[in-house]
């Protein structure tokens, strides 16, 4: 759904929502939920809303995204844009939060058939400038926080298992010709 009250104003909202199920076809009990059945079944059901407003200061973006999972519960993600343009120069900074559940396969093969969600957090800097027609240059600087990674390890087995946290910070540039 898109609403655009005048040319300075744009909204976005809409849904999403999808169906896990999974059946061991060989006798297998999935071990987590009930340990007596081979199916399992799981659900998301989300929603969200994006507005950019753009005005003589600056240009604003926000937006959030609302899951409710059936097993791993709610999850509010926000997310914010701010970018300005000055002539040849662009700036831009960004925050954003996401949610990632656990799959059937990742809660499977974990030690304890129990995960937590992934929770990444991300803030982003960028500022670039135009060199003539042809030529950009860009800088780019980040932290990126994930909180209970979901990971894979073959230490003392094939097990999917949460970290208590992983991430990067960094710097990037972009030197750019077309022609």
């Amino acid at each position: 759904f898109g609403f655009r009250p005048n040319e300075k104003i744009d909204i976005a909202a809409g849904g999403d929502s999808y169906f896990d199920n999974a059946e061991s076809l060989h006798d297998e009990y999935y071990h987590f939920d009930d340990s007596t059945s081979n199916k399992v079944d799981y659900n998301n059901v989300a929603g969200y809303v994006q507005a950019r407003f753009i005005t003589k200061a600056l240009n604003i973006t926000v937006g959030a995204r609302y899951d409710n999972h059936s097993r791993f519960g709610s999850a509010f993600s926000p997310r914010v844009g701010l970018n300005k343009t000055i002539d040849k120069l662009h700036l831009k900074l960004l925050y954003s939060r996401a949610f990632r559940a656990p799959s059937i396969e990742n809660l499977n093969y974990s030690e304890t058939g129990d995960l937590d969600p992934e929770i990444t957090e991300v803030i982003e800097f960028e500022a670039g400038y135009l060199i003539g027609s042809k030529m950009t240059v860009v800088a780019n600087v980040y932290n990126i926080k994930i909180e209970n990674p979901i990971i894979f390890t073959a230490d003392g087995g094939d097990v999917y298992a949460n970290f208590s946290k992983a991430g990067t910070v960094g710097f990037e540039t972009e030197y750019k010709i077309k022609d």
